[in-house]
């Protein structure tokens, strides 16, 4: 008996879609294992696997659910075939932009070593970073995740799935910097108050 329901055609993930479809597991494979690389990096540096305190209000499981949803949403965009079939050099764009992502993130979490965590958390013996990408943004972990996942649905060639990404993770890591921000200045006032006016938030010399 036939279903009801048409079920999508699996195949054309690996017929007309195939260099898409290899290009978003190899990407897919690149953010895991960079954020592996990343963060063992600040274990090795001194950084806590497990955090002491917290300050983040909830924004970090916000953040892990906005970056669930965008990759979920791409995920079923794709399967369905919704959207446009794009040129392949947009996917290339995309992979681009992940690729430029892995390295302002690793950047980061590098620079910052030991202060690096999760959850926001405000040492003991903290102190304001200002070298490496801190020099022009300050958190540039984000602008670094954030560049991952709308690079990711370019990969895929979904321009939904990246207007989805735009929307929803720039709402959470925004939503997270005015928190994380909150707790500095009440750790280091003025000095931090100063930094501020010396660089931006996500993006150089724009936002």
């Amino acid at each position: 008996m036939p279903l009801p329901i048409p079920l999508p055609d699996f195949s054309a993930l690996w017929g007309a879609r195939a260099p898409e479809t290899l290009l978003g597991l190899l990407a897919c494979a690149g953010w895991i294992a960079s954020e592996y690389a990343g963060r063992r990096r600040t274990w090795m540096q001194g950084a806590a696997r497990r955090r002491s305190s917290a300050l983040d209000r909830g924004t970090y499981p916000i953040i892990a659910i906005a970056l669930t949803l965008s990759v979920a949403t791409d995920g079923v965009l794709f399967v369905l075939g919704v959207g446009p079939e794009l040129p392949i050099a947009v996917s290339l764009a995309g992979l681009a932009l992940m690729g430029l992502g892995f390295g302002v993130r690793y950047w980061a979490m590098d620079t910052l070593g030991r202060f690096f965590t999760n959850p926001i958390t405000i040492r003991s013996d903290h102190v304001i970073v200002r070298g490496g990408p801190y020099r022009w943004v300050r958190h540039p972990s984000y602008s670094g995740g954030l560049l991952i996942a709308i690079g990711l649905p370019l990969v895929l060639g979904l321009p939904a799935g990246f207007l989805f990404a735009v929307l929803v993770c720039g709402f959470a890591y925004v939503y997270r910097i005015s928190i994380e921000e909150e707790a500095l200045l009440t750790r280091f006032g003025s000095g931090y108050a100063e930094y501020q006016r010396e660089t931006s938030r996500l993006v150089p010399r724009i936002f």
